[in-house]
């Protein structure tokens, strides 16, 4: 007969567990990647590696606006022109006169009878004139030059064509750079030595002249 085998179980280990030499193993190998991945950035390409300015030659500046200041620029003109004027004049005069004549002392003197002159002027005139006008509308113009106070010298034209019907908008003058807006614009009463001239010229135009014979008349009489 056999006899039964003793089986013997082993107890576990008792204490903290041990860290072997896996772990060193790993950290020698994440060492080693990193080596060879610098090695790689190092050795590869430069286009790889190339950065582009975000800002260029062009480029307005990080913290600068986009105020007219410099000859070449443009700049908007805000045109809110109104004009009146009126005048009045009255004149109100009067002047008399009387005098009166009698005879005189002397033989001849003493045959003159009395008589009498008398004479009187009035003058009264008034007169009254009135006078309005009113522009609005926007031009950008285009800035000259700039002078040695430093002020921008400015000049533009508009023109716009409807209908057979042509409208021109020149603008002329300077302005202060202090005077411009954040939005690169100016209103018109703030342009020095200003010129603003606005012409039509067409069907509507030509029929708001006189004719031929009125101006022939007025020419006359």
């Amino acid at each position: 007969m056999m006899r039964p085998r003793a089986v013997r179980w082993a107890e576990a280990p008792s204490g903290p567990p041990r860290i072997g030499g896996g772990g060193g193993r790993t950290r020698r190998a994440s060492f080693a990647a990193f080596v060879l991945l610098c090695g790689a950035a190092a050795f590869a390409p430069a286009t790889w590696c190339r950065a582009d300015s975000l800002w260029s030659n062009q480029s307005a500046g990080l913290f600068s606006d986009n105020k007219a200041r410099r000859a070449g620029d443009i700049l908007t003109i805000l045109i809110e022109e109104q004009t009146r004027a009126s005048a009045q004049a009255s004149t109100k005069a009067g002047k008399s006169e009387d005098s009166t004549f009698g005879p005189g002392i002397g033989p001849i003197l003493s045959k003159i009878k009395q008589f009498g002159l008398s004479g009187s002027t009035n003058l009264n005139a008034s007169g009254q004139t009135a006078r309005s006008g009113a522009l609005t509308g926007r031009i950008t113009v285009t800035v000259k030059s700039v002078d040695a106070a430093g002020n921008l010298v400015l000049e533009g034209v508009r023109e716009i064509n409807l209908n057979a019907e042509k409208q021109r908008i020149v603008l002329r003058g300077l302005v202060r750079s202090a005077d411009i807006q954040p939005d690169n614009t100016v209103l018109s009463a703030l342009v020095a030595d200003a010129t603003i001239t606005f012409e039509g010229k067409g069907v509507i135009g030509d029929k708001q002249r006189p004719g031929l014979i009125t101006r022939i008349f007025r020419i006359l009489f």
